[in-house]
């Protein structure tokens, strides 16, 4: 229905709000879709660990960390897409970014 009413976009917001089926539908229109893994990442830096850690002191410290965490988020996954010949796919540059994540973790403590 987004596509049809003409929607050029999809960032989502929550966890996984749109069906297989959209993602789908967007990525045969040519529609620019944010999925929630890449979208929620940066709010983990508001998390009450970090606040313990890195408190933050004002509302433009919040909008500058958030800022930066949402730009290295989005350069790690546009980077990692195009390493794995999939440029421009924000969901396969997610996808693969996180599973390489947590594998590295999984070898370094000697799990693989």
């Amino acid at each position: 229905m987004l596509a049809d009413a003409g929607c050029m976009g999809v960032i989502e917001a929550g966890n996984m709000p749109s069906t297989p089926e959209a993602c789908t539908i967007y990525k045969k229109r040519g529609m620019l879709y944010g999925p929630y893994k890449a979208t929620m990442a940066a709010g983990s830096i508001v998390n009450g660990t970090e606040m313990e850690v890195n408190p933050i002191d004002s509302t433009d410290e919040l909008d500058e960390r958030l800022g930066e965490s949402v730009d290295a988020v989005y350069d790690k996954i546009t980077k990692t897409a195009t390493e794995f010949n999939a440029r421009g796919d924000l969901v396969a540059g997610t996808n693969i970014a996180s599973f390489l994540k947590v594998a590295n973790v999984m070898m370094a403590h000697g799990a693989v």
